[in-house]
């Protein structure tokens, strides 16, 4: 699903288990209530490992409450740090 850029606010999500997978992010997400879309793991270029972090879009009206939320929850037995995603310049 498509969505304008207006009504979503891109999260950053660090300090994630390793093998954590798109579908488990959405999963964690949407079991605490919040709608979100673009899951994208970053994963190192050369071996394909994740490293860590990953972003995902949420909606604009629940940004600030879903980065208070899943801030410092457990996720595999890790403390994930949520923030909102700085703008990288291209």
């Amino acid at each position: 699903m498509l969505h304008s850029k207006q009504e979503w606010v891109r999260l950053y999500l660090g300090n994630l288990p390793y093998a954590l997978g798109p579908l488990e992010l959405l999963g964690f997400a949407s079991k605490l209530g919040y709608v979100c879309e673009r899951p994208e793991i970053v994963r190192d270029q050369q071996s394909g490992q994740s490293m860590g972090f990953a972003f995902l879009d949420v909606r604009k009206e629940n940004a600030d409450e879903a980065i208070r939320v899943m801030n410092g929850q457990d996720l595999g037995g890790r403390t994930i740090r949520v923030a909102r995603a700085k703008e990288r310049n291209r």
